[in-house]
């Protein structure tokens, strides 16, 4: 008798642990390895320090490792190819066993050259899983581009820094200089197309000297640009003269990348100083530190780019496309970095090079400044029957009329009676319904499912049967 109590304890006991790993089988399965990257700005420039941050999370204590190169030292696999490098860069970071660890990974610009890069990070030893992120880095940018791997990497934040240029901007306090750049590069966050000129504007310090000093460091053999420039001013403030600062030509011949200028006022004898301690090569802002008193400033910043210009796309990567007929018009929108009174011009041709339909040209496009963002719009209002007198494909170029940049796309003109061809009569239309099988009602196919209660009895079932198997084992013969 006391053998099979024993036994029943000891079964009651055994079934009692199974139903409670099968309960719990679900809450206690291993967290799999995790690596993100956190987002990267888009607010860095050559000259800047890049910095790539995220985190690790692994099961057993381990090294993460990482690497930076250039896109080109890839083959098609995506294997590296150490022969091809042009930039390396990595190292290694202790994680601790399932702990949230944080890692850095940053390299300095000043010797990058432009173009595509691959920032590549993974767990030591777990070559076959490695987390990669392409970074462009452009003359005066860098952007983050794409993921590879985007399940395993977090999308992108939205930055919440978008004034670069007023935090790399200064005005001397309680100072009578209201000094702006035209175009305004504060509405463009500092930006500004290589090819167009640059002019200075605004209010300053009554029948008094201004010195201009635009300066571009580089970290190459090349030497930095340094440029001075000295204005006037009249008795109502007003600069005298057109207060150009750099020309068309000139902006189109410099490098692109970041660039610092300076608005000095004072008397000619003190400019004069401060230009030659410039020239020297010492640092501005120390310099008009010590003058700032008797010769107040104000310092801006200019992120010099390659001129672009674009279409704006359909989701399909692609000009939306039209229906002939006589009356429609079709706005054909785009953005583009060039100053708001850059002229444009679009010219349609079409595809079929055997068509007798000549070119047309539409002249003075205009360009808009947009209240947010960087980048500019323009907008072009085009008759359809006029432009496409016939079905089929179109070639439609965008571009400046001093021949900075263009851009060029294909656009689909449909027959509007091709349309409204009616179906056939032998066509089947099929629509399916959701019928509710207690009162035969037919129910929208979008009402939301109800979460199901099978993993709740299931629980409350499990309880009820171990409640039972121990009341058995113990009671009493």
């Amino acid at each position: 008798m006391k053998k099979n109590r024993i036994q029943k304890k000891f079964f009651a006991l055994a079934l009692l642990l199974f139903c409670i790993c099968i309960s719990t089988a679900s809450a206690v399965s291993e967290k799999e390895d995790i690596i993100t990257i956190d987002y990267v700005s888009d607010e860095l420039v050559l000259t800047d320090k890049l910095v790539i941050s995220g985190n690790a999370w692994l099961n057993e204590e381990n090294f993460v490792e990482y690497d930076f190169n250039q896109k080109e030292s890839f083959d098609e696999k995506g294997e590296l190819i150490t022969e091809k490098l042009s930039q390396s860069s990595g190292g290694m970071t202790l994680v601790r066993a399932k702990t949230d660890t944080k890692w850095y990974f940053s390299t300095y610009l000043k010797d990058t050259p432009p173009g595509d890069y691959i920032f590549r990070i993974w767990k030591n030893g777990d070559n076959e899983n490695k987390i990669t992120k392409e970074i462009y880095i452009s003359p005066a940018l860098t952007e983050l581009a794409k993921s590879y791997q985007p399940e395993k990497t977090p999308m992108p934040q939205t930055n919440s820094d978008d004034n670069y240029f007023l935090s790399n901007s200064y005005k001397t306090k309680n100072s009578e200089i209201n000094l702006i750049l035209e175009p305004d590069l504060s509405s463009t966050k500092g930006t500004f197309a290589k090819g167009q000129k640059l002019l200075l504007s605004g209010e300053s310090i009554p029948e008094k000297n201004i010195l201009v000093w635009i300066e571009k460091k580089l970290y190459t053999q090349k030497p930095p640009f340094k440029k001075s420039i000295m204005f006037e001013t009249d008795k109502n403030k007003k600069i005298t003269g057109e207060g150009l600062l750099l020309s068309s030509y000139e902006t189109k011949e410099m490098s692109s990348g970041q660039y610092f200028i300076y608005a000095i006022t004072g008397d000619e004898k003190n400019l004069n100083i401060i230009k030659n301690l410039l020239e020297s090569g010492k640092q501005p802002d120390e310099i008009l530190t010590d003058y700032e008193n008797n010769n107040p400033y104000q310092k801006f910043v200019m992120l010099l780019e390659e001129p672009w210009i674009r279409f704006d796309f359909s989701e399909y990567g692609e000009l939306p496309q039209a229906v002939l007929d006589d009356y429609s018009y079709k706005a054909l929108l785009g953005t583009t970095n060039l100053n708001p009174g850059t002229p444009l011009s679009l010219t349609i041709e079409p595809l079929d090079t055997e068509s007798h339909f000549e070119k047309k040209t539409i002249n003075d496009i205009e360009i808009k400044r947009q209240d947010t963002g960087r980048e500019n719009v323009w907008t072009a209002k085009v008759k359809i029957n006029e432009y496409f007198p016939n079905p089929g494909e179109y070639i439609v170029e965008i571009n400046d009329k001093t021949g900075l940049c263009s851009a060029t796309s294909v656009i689909e003109i449909l027959d509007e009676d091709e349309l409204k061809t009616p179906a056939d009569e032998n066509s089947l239309v099929v629509e399916s319904y959701k019928v509710d099988q207690y009162t035969k009602d037919i129910q929208n196919s979008d009402t939301p499912k109800q979460k199901s209660a099978i993993p709740t009895a299931v629980l409350l079932f499990e309880g009820l049967l171990i409640i039972c198997i121990i009341g058995l084992a113990f009671r009493k013969e």
